[in-house]
């Protein structure tokens, strides 16, 4: 495990100076709106992690930012671009809504397996083709995994308005029927959201760190990230291992689908994966922590306390919730210029 701490995630330090850089820019942004920077972080503070309530409204949101965290930064280990986290989280979710549904009928154990497996099937597909193209006809990853999250959030709109939409109740929204309640996740937090699914969370990074410094597969991947060239000279199958790799990480995010549907919605509801940018805080999650698989976890334990405690900063002072915002935008900027310092210092080392 120690080794992993000081494996190629980067130390420590560096997303603690990006966190407190963007929290001290963040103080400024309260000064200027006339209020202290005490009071609006202990209202930050006690609005996520204050008492347990909060601390389990946190966590639950973190759940599915950790794993599609985890699943878009495997891709980046490889030095394979995939933004399209979001289309193959969405893809996931409802087909985990699709087949739940469909196989009611069947024991709880044999639906819920069917649907999580299918979760992980669809968001697997919906990488592989894209990581296909990148294989065979050289189309950058970064465009087509992009442009297919618009693909797949608009068939998933259309599926859940139209043929399968469920229009008990009078409800107007666009979603699926409920999912049986033997599959649901359990609430392991009586009285607080907290599911179940906690535990993918929590021992997810672990199986992706796992896979990444004990296994051949993970080898081979870690070779590819660190130089393409080098490895494809040394013998390493190139296409196969971009193939692999953009299916192992499409399943893992259509996996962060599955839980959600299956721990908190219950079905696939339109917007409820597009709408708060899950997938997104998941890539800045890995970003923060240099795609390392643990520290990938932590940063996305925060960046949900964040999103959960300025609700309350909100209504507890007179800080607008997009001090959250503020904060976010500043830890990106942090990476980027860490990334291209990092970038720089390389070129040199390269000519010298």
């Amino acid at each position: 495990m120690r080794a992993a701490l000081r494996e190629r995630g980067g130390p420590l330090a560096e997303p603690l100076v990006a966190v407190a850089v963007a929290l001290g820019v963040g103080a400024l942004f309260v000064l200027l709106a006339s209020a202290s920077p005490v009071d609006a972080y202990r209202a930050l503070w006690n609005g996520s992690v204050g008492t347990t309530a909060s601390v389990a409204q946190t966590a639950t949101t973190a759940i599915p930012i950790v794993v599609v965290g985890l699943g878009m930064g495997l891709a980046f280990r490889v030095g394979l671009f995939n933004l399209g986290g979001e289309g193959q989280m969405v893809l996931g979710a409802l087909a985990t809504s699709v087949v739940g549904h469909a196989l009611e009928p069947l024991p709880g154990v044999i639906g819920f397996v069917a649907a999580v497996v299918s979760g992980m099937v669809a968001g697997a597909l919906w990488a592989v083709l894209p990581g296909w193209w990148e294989a065979r006809l050289r189309v950058p990853l970064v465009v087509t995994t992009l442009l297919l999250n618009y693909v797949a959030a608009l068939f998933a709109t259309y599926i859940a308005s139209y043929p399968l939409r469920d229009r008990s109740g009078g409800s107007t929204l666009a979603q699926t029927a409920e999912l049986p309640t033997s599959l649901q996740l359990p609430i392991v937090v009586s009285g607080t959201p907290l599911h179940a699914g906690v535990f993918a969370a929590l021992l997810l990074p672990v199986a992706v760190w796992w896979l990444l410094s004990r296994t051949s597969l993970g080898y081979v991947m870690r070779m590819t990230g660190l130089n393409r060239d080098f490895a494809e000279a040394g013998g390493v199958p190139m296409k196969r291992t971009i193939v692999t790799t953009m299916a192992v990480s499409g399943a893992i995010c259509g996996l962060a689908g599955t839980v959600l549907v299956l721990g908190q919605t219950y079905r696939y509801l339109d917007g409820s994966i597009v709408g708060p940018g899950i997938a997104w805080t998941g890539l800045t999650a890995g970003m923060l922590a240099a795609f390392n698989p643990l520290f990938t976890a932590v940063a996305a334990f925060f960046l949900s306390a964040l999103q959960v405690g300025g609700a309350g900063l909100q209504l507890s002072t007179s800080v607008p919730l997009q001090l959250v915002n503020v904060i976010q935008a500043v830890i990106i900027l942090m990476v980027a210029i860490r990334l291209w310092m990092g970038r720089v210092a390389r070129r040199r080392r390269a000519v010298a």
